[in-house]
């Protein structure tokens, strides 16, 4: 397979997009871009009319966005790929879904509130509430850990999102003191060999 292109900017979840390649042992070039300069956000734009990363051009030419997505596309070119696992189908299904639907939008809304509503008091609860709405989910996760990685012994695509998103908002500190399971999830998947070079790039 020749190389997949990723379109990534440091600590973004274009960092996702990087750890599903890799645990399928899919090659890929990352294309960096700051997708808040004007030209950068042109040149992308063309490619995704969202103008966000992850963006992929697969070797085929087409295009490829959104984490779940990408999921959904290293393991069908990787059957062995460990990201949807054989067992707990549904309830991973039901997880991992929730993130991308209910979990990720709360950034989408709380990362820049004035897109959304006007009025300095309104902009600051946006974010605020926002905030407040992603950490009861957050803790909903926390209760549901089996094991060492979120469905038990085996590592799959949730517990990537996990070891990611505890680097945003609200911070390393929160989760070491409300979700401490999910803080070791983190420890465990950012020091796979597979991972590691990815971790450094995004997170330093």
């Amino acid at each position: 397979m020749n190389s997949v292109t990723v379109w990534s900017t440091p600590g973004t979840g274009s960092s996702i997009a990087e750890c599903f390649l890799a645990l399928s042992g899919i090659p890929y070039a990352r294309e960096v871009i700051n997708y808040e300069d004007p030209a950068d956000l042109a040149r992308l734009t063309k490619l995704n009319p969202l103008g966000q990363v992850p963006t992929l051009v697969l070797p085929n030419g087409e295009v490829l966005t959104e984490t779940l997505a990408v999921m959904n596309w290293c393991q069908r070119q990787s059957p062995d790929s460990p990201l949807i696992p054989k067992n707990y189908y549904v309830r991973f299904q039901r997880w991992v879904t929730m993130i991308v639907a209910a979990i990720y939008p709360t950034w989408t809304y709380g990362d820049t509130p004035a897109k959304w509503v006007d009025g300095e008091s309104a902009i600051a609860r946006l974010r605020v509430t926002t905030d407040e709405h992603r950490k009861k989910l957050w803790l909903a996760y926390e209760e549901q850990i089996k094991g060492p990685f979120f469905l038990g012994q085996e590592m799959c695509a949730i517990d990537v999102y996990i070891a990611i998103m505890t680097n945003w908002r609200p911070r390393s500190e929160w989760f070491e003191q409300h979700a401490p399971k999910m803080i070791e999830i983190k420890k465990r998947v950012s020091s796979d060999t597979r991972l590691r070079e990815i971790f450094a790039f995004h997170f330093g």
